[in-house]
């Protein structure tokens, strides 16, 4: 791919193909500049192919990736999220990595970011295993970023994995307690479903008293 953008799946796949297997060598060879075109590009394409593996694999992943309808709703706002999240990611790398003393622009650390997301498409096949994909989203990226720093910023490597495995350390901590919330909702939501059908079967065979009785019961569990 150049920087005027031109579609090329097989260099996409060249990249990531890279990064996975040979990320040091791979940022120690990354061109600093060029443009945004290359790495928006390619982050793009990532986006839209994670989308729509998320897609079928909410056909089986059950109310946590939010079924046929969430599966169809990633395809479009993944991109989106994922573009404007590498975005703000490399702004707080961009500051990261100058006080931690590199010399290099915002476009670099742009470019160390969105290249990185090469290995999305791994981690969400893994998020179908309870927790897996979160913790190995953050700690393969936080390996690549070690790299990239070393490789790209001219920055020691003790240093680096200090620094990006505290922080690594933090976010998974984070996700973490955040995935346990969003299941433990998702499976009081679907308790809370299981319940209001059987509650409205038993009610067809009660008196307006008894099915008084029974809905109160129900708003109570509620509260």
């Amino acid at each position: 791919m150049s920087d005027t953008a031109k579609f090329d799946i097989t260099e996409v796949q060249a990249i990531a193909t890279r990064v996975i297997k040979d990320p040091a060598g791979f940022y120690r060879h990354m061109p600093r500049e060029g443009g945004y075109s290359q790495p928006l590009l390619f982050i793009t394409v990532i986006a839209i192919f994670t989308g729509l593996l998320f897609a079928m694999l909410s056909l089986i992943g059950g109310p946590y990736l939010g079924g046929a309808t969430g599966g169809l709703l990633s395809v479009i706002l993944l991109p989106i999220g994922m573009i404007l999240g590498c975005l703000v990611a490399s702004a707080i790398l961009f500051v990261i990595w100058k006080l931690m003393g590199s010399t290099q622009g915002y476009e670099t650390a742009f470019r160390c970011q969105a290249f990185a997301g090469s290995i999305v498409p791994i981690t969400a096949l893994l998020s179908m295993i309870p927790y897996l994909g979160s913790i190995a989203a953050v700690a393969w990226g936080s390996w690549l970023l070690i790299h990239a720093s070393v490789e790209v910023h001219g920055i020691g490597r003790q240093k680096a994995m200090i620094v990006f495995s505290i922080l690594g350390l933090l976010l998974i901590y984070s996700n973490v307690s955040n995935e346990r919330m969003m299941r433990h909702m998702a499976d009081r939501a679907a308790h809370m479903e299981s319940n209001a059908e059987e509650t409205l079967q038993n009610m067809e065979n009660m008196s307006p008293e008894e099915a008084g009785r029974a809905l109160g019961e129900f708003l109570k569990g509620l509260e």
